[in-house]
């Protein structure tokens, strides 16, 4: 039987030593590290970052970092999809998994917390923002209509989450505040 954890998590506000612990326990247990400080995924942005430093990333195989430009996109939901397929390449090498940041939403994804839903779908968000600009409002209301507990979340004015509850319910028929609480970080 092994005593391997299948994650070990080292989160905390700011300057607490996170990468530290993490690096000392990778030491310890085997480990690698697997990022989870939404700075530290853009490449380019070292400064006030802590970045692990190249002597770190020798000693120790880190995961998520530098994988994206600053100019580029990257949702929570994206994180969650790469978390899941580096976790079971780091088991299989029989090695410890050791998560370190402080990006709490990343974190909570990745444990199965949130909920991060389908992808995104382009077309329909045109058609939706298209609907919103022949009618203001009419997305709000057509929220309130499908999914009153989410409409009292947002404002009426907030159309990123509005037209990504809206998104959400077309493409699975469930409304997002359902998908939400049955995703509800447990303590």
């Amino acid at each position: 039987m092994s005593l391997k954890p299948f994650v070990l998590v080292v989160g905390g506000p700011t300057a607490s030593g996170k990468s530290r612990l993490a690096l000392e326990l990778a030491a310890i247990l085997g480990g690698e590290i697997v990022n989870a400080d939404s700075m530290q995924i853009y490449r380019g942005m070292d400064i006030g970052t802590a970045k692990p430093t190249p002597a770190e990333r020798a000693s120790t195989r880190h995961h998520l970092v530098d994988i994206r430009d600053p100019d580029e996109d990257f949702s929570v939901g994206e994180y969650v999809r790469l978390f899941r397929d580096v976790i079971p390449e780091i088991r299989k090498r029989n090695r410890v998994p050791i998560v370190a940041g402080g990006t709490g939403l990343y974190i909570r994804g990745a444990l199965g917390g949130i909920f991060t839903g389908p992808a995104r779908d382009e077309r329909l968000r045109s058609q939706l923002m298209e609907e919103e600009d022949q009618d203001p409002g009419a997305l709000y209301s057509k929220l309130r209509r499908f999914d009153p507990a989410s409409a009292d979340r947002v404002q009426k004015g907030d159309l990123v989450r509005i037209v990504r509850a809206l998104e959400v319910f077309s493409l699975t028929g469930k409304p997002i505040s359902r998908l939400q609480a049955e995703h509800a970080f447990a303590d």
